[in-house]
């Protein structure tokens, strides 16, 4: 079961530690991209690293430590999640984030590489191109 209260706090952390920086990554393939901010919030949680183009993340990821959700006109992530986008986003690889907050039309995101090249940073995101999420399974 997921501790919203644990991811809470472990995602304020990771963004005090990762605003602003280049380059995050835990491979040197996935540095600067936005699979490597991705990787390093995955490692912050303890969970498998999750192989792959951003695109391909919701197929990749363990199911046994993730949950897929898709993106549907009514649903929307939570804070700690990992939103996907397909293969319209990132010149065909896709892209990806951390939720910080969210609703149904607009979701606040900590990400980087979009721009391409920028470091990591919150944007606002409508939910265009969205195939949908994981949500990570961490105990409290």
């Amino acid at each position: 079961m997921k501790s919203k209260v644990k991811v809470g706090m472990l995602l304020n952390q990771f963004i005090a530690a990762h605003s602003g920086r280049m380059n995050v990554g835990d491979t040197p393939g996935n540095k600067g991209q936005c699979v490597g901010l991705i990787e390093v919030w995955v490692d912050t949680l303890k969970l498998p690293h999750i192989w792959g183009n951003a695109a391909d993340l919701l197929s990749n990821a363990d199911k046994a430590m993730f949950g897929r959700i898709d993106n549907t006109p009514t649903n929307y992530p939570l804070a700690g999640d990992i939103v996907v986008w397909g293969t319209s986003w990132g010149e065909g690889f896709g892209h990806t984030g951390v939720c910080v907050t969210g609703n149904v039309l607009i979701m606040s995101i900590f990400q980087q590489n979009d721009p391409q090249g920028s470091g990591a940073h919150l944007k606002a995101y409508t939910y265009a191109g969205v195939l949908g999420w994981l949500r990570p399974f961490v105990k409290s």
